[in-house]
């Protein structure tokens, strides 16, 4: 999703197979914890890594919208929808996400406007903001198991468990299906809130 050119390709390809293009579900996420400045070596986070942050998480996600909307347009289909894949880091970002949380709000920012200038389109524009769901990546390179299982019990969700995919899966025939959802975020996170640490 960082290589323009491999997303321009992508759409060269789909569009020649495909020629319209109903649902664009966008679900970029490169997390990077890392302090703005780390007090161990003394020095600013790298300039590098916050742009490669934006540049996939931010930029990415507007590459692709920008490219499929032409075949969006070119579709039928009464239901055509973009979502977006927030976080609720988006609204409750923690201490060495600062940069992960810009990215992820952009994202939020940007679904209203989006939803206004597509909608002669008949395009809808949506997104999610899941919180902890269970995942590869969650639970090897952030927490173990048991870190999990206690934070979750500290955040007041109504379930003690993390999300499972199946229930962002649900979330999302849900939007496609509903033509009153426009313009939205969606907090999917049971009610919890992330714990400032």
């Amino acid at each position: 999703i960082s290589d323009r050119h491999a997303v321009q390709e992508y759409f060269k390809l789909f569009s020649q197979a495909h020629k319209q293009l109903d649902a664009l579900i966008n679900c970029a996420a490169l997390i990077k914890s890392a302090k703005i400045y780390a007090e161990t070596s003394q020095k600013p986070l790298p300039l590098q890594e916050i742009e490669e942050v934006m540049q996939t998480n931010l930029i990415g996600t507007f590459d692709v919208i920008r490219n499929a909307v032409p075949l969006m347009i070119e579709s039928k289909h009464k239901k055509k929808v973009i979502i977006n894949t927030t976080s609720t880091s988006a609204f409750d970002g923690v201490t060495s996400q600062s940069v992960y949380s810009a990215s992820k709000a952009g994202l939020v920012s940007m679904t209203l406007p989006l939803a206004r200038e597509l909608a002669q389109y008949g395009i809808r524009v949506n997104s999610i903001a899941p919180g902890l769901f269970h995942s590869k990546h969650l639970l090897k390179s952030v927490m173990r198991q048991k870190e999990v299982e206690e934070y979750l019990c500290n955040i007041n969700q109504v379930v003690n468990r993390l999300g499972k995919p199946s229930e962002f899966v649900h979330l999302v025939e849900t939007v496609i299906d509903n033509q009153m959802l426009n313009g939205v975020n969606i907090r999917l996170d049971a009610g919890g809130r992330l714990i400032f640490s």
